[in-house]
């Protein structure tokens, strides 16, 4: 099988851990009372806050004149609004002042500067929100905001799919090459996004959720470098997510998910649970 690249890289990029937060200017020292004063102006000058709000503006007409499809409206409003992310980012990595901005999360001293509280109140006001990874901040999409005004102007499907979407960003699986929530979690993220490509087979949501499933299922097969699939001291499978897939097998049999699972399991019984050469090519079989 194929590896799974997810297009949420351009789309819902900040989903893993697997977030590339980039390193600030090489050099860049906790500033000093001339950058604070600074650090307002510069921070608000160089980006073009009406971008999020003029493409919602826009997505909301285009859905209300049902001129085209509500999976083409969506893949292309999150694809315009993941771009005005990257943006945005790349202007502030680029900030001289991006340290005092950084204190919203870390700084010697401990405090917050008010340029650094000034800018997260005008991310928020304008439709994005500052996350953090390893002690740096980051913009990133706003759930609410992508939620906002829509709801009633689109369909079962479409809702489910912006749902989905949202709960990994709210959520992130992964930081600091660490699984960061819990094995039942995961394992119900690769049920519902499968069961989710089961209805969205002819839409343009089809190839998010066919790379999200596999994604998920990734995760779940092989871990990350700091929460292994296999634990370190016994080589054995790890039991809470081999407990949690047996729990979709027996409860959706007929699940995307369950067959996946059901396959994985199978292929580590006859291996007593460790990662021989054969889980191994398995695995690389699937995923590569």
């Amino acid at each position: 099988m194929k590896k799974y690249l997810t297009i949420f890289t351009i789309i819902l990029a900040l989903f893993v851990s697997c977030k590339n937060v980039k390193t600030p200017k090489a050099g860049a020292q906790n500033p000093g009372k001339s950058e604070i004063s600074e650090a307002k102006s510069e921070a608000f000058n160089y980006f073009d806050w009406s971008k999020p709000t003029l493409l919602k503006e826009k997505t909301i007409f285009q859905l209300k004149e049902k001129n085209e499809s509500n999976d083409t409206i969506i893949i292309d409003f999150l694809t315009e609004y993941q771009k005005i992310v990257v943006e945005f980012n790349d202007i502030m990595y680029d900030l001289n002042n991006y340290d005092s901005l950084n204190t919203l999360v870390y700084s010697d001293d401990g405090n917050v500067y008010q340029c650094a509280k000034d800018f997260l109140k005008k991310v928020e006001d304008n439709g994005l929100s500052i996350a953090y990874s390893e002690g740096m901040i980051y913009i990133s999409q706003n759930t609410a905001f992508i939620k906002s005004q829509i709801k009633d102007l689109l369909d079962p499907v479409s809702i489910e799919f912006i749902s989905l979407c949202c709960d990994e960003i709210d959520t992130v699986c992964c930081d600091d090459a660490a699984l960061m929530i819990s094995e039942k979690k995961l394992v119900n993220r690769i049920y519902n996004w499968g069961e989710l490509l089961d209805k969205v087979s002819e839409l343009k949501y089809a190839e998010v959720a066919e790379s999200e499933f596999y994604n998920n299922l990734n995760l779940l097969y092989q871990g990350q470098d700091n929460t292994p699939a296999f634990d370190w001291d016994s080589k054995k499978f790890n039991q809470n997510s081999l407990d949690n897939m047996k729990e979709i097998i027996s409860q959706h049999p007929d699940s995307r998910a369950a067959k996946e699972f059901e396959v994985f399991i199978r292929t580590l019984e006859a291996e007593n649970f460790e990662n021989t050469g054969k889980v191994s090519e398995f695995l690389k079989e699937k995923f590569n």
